[in-house]
């Protein structure tokens, strides 16, 4: 049986150094936003400001790391931007999100109508999609070590 490719098509080497240049910015203004939110921290809850300061320094640290690996071309030994195992901690928390929905009373708001069935359909697909990429990729990178000990490397 034929598998498909752990990757969908290459995008081009210019779209990916644009994304890289406008998404830098992004999480080099969130880290100084959220150094700002440590460094002074609301007087009421001081705990809450440390706990979300720190939660969003570390999402903005992030963001910037995958902003330079786009911009510099460097992959995951699997293939593409996410590992394996981000895939699947990503597709387990869109495929959470609905269902905390269902606790939080978020599809029970009047004002957005069936929005929210819609919003959470999206995070459905888009967390089984990410489970089935990570799923590709682990196949693809199983068959090709079999390959790689097949011919004795």
């Amino acid at each position: 049986m034929q598998i498909p490719p752990a990757e969908p098509s290459e995008i081009p080497r210019w779209l990916a150094i644009g994304v890289g240049v406008l998404t830098l910015p992004v999480g080099v203004l969130s880290a100084l936003g959220s150094l700002a939110m440590i460094s002074d921290p609301p007087r009421n809850d001081r705990l809450l400001g440390y706990s979300i300061g720190l939660a969003v320094l570390w999402l903005a640290g992030v963001v910037s790391f995958w902003a330079v690996r786009l911009m510099l071309n460097r992959r995951t030994r699997s293939g593409g931007l996410l590992s394996v195992l981000a895939l699947r901690a990503g597709g387990l928390l869109l495929l959470t999100l609905p269902f905390v929905g269902l606790f939080t009373g978020a599809y029970t708001d009047a004002r957005f109508g069936g929005a929210h069935l819609l919003q959470a359909l999206i995070y459905l697909s888009c967390g089984a999609g990410a489970f089935a990429l990570a799923s590709r990729r682990a196949r693809a990178r199983i068959q090709s070590s079999f390959r790689d000990e097949e011919n004795g490397a």
